[in-house]
């Protein structure tokens, strides 16, 4: 769906790129391979909260992404876990027939 990707693309590059914001870079004491090692942990984390939150719709799995303070970057949604609760919401109303892709890679799922 056209519109679909107008919504859920930035979204996830949004998120994709806060996570890439939030892992600092190598610390004292950390190799490379250890560094490489936890960004790719983060990444994983950034899939699976998409996965649930914009793919499954499922607020309940997706909030045990969520921490203290969850700022919304789309304007459409409000900041907070309740935001995203009524972002989700809109979503699995608006695209209801929507087919899950959760077997896919994120990658394939917003292409």
């Amino acid at each position: 769906m056209v519109l679909s990707r107008k919504i859920i693309a930035p979204f996830a590059l949004l998120l994709m790129t806060a996570s890439a914001c939030t892992a600092p870079s190598t610390t004292a004491g950390e190799d490379v391979a250890a560094h490489v090692q936890r960004e790719d942990a983060n990444k994983q984390t950034v899939i699976a909260f998409y996965n649930q939150a914009i793919n499954e719709k499922n607020y309940e799995a997706a909030a045990q992404y969520l921490g203290d303070k969850y700022i919304q970057h789309n304007p459409t949604a409000t900041d907070g876990a309740e935001g995203l609760r009524g972002f989700i919401d809109f979503l699995r109303a608006s695209f209801l027939s929507s087919i899950t892709r959760s077997n896919m890679p994120m990658r394939t799922a917003i292409s």
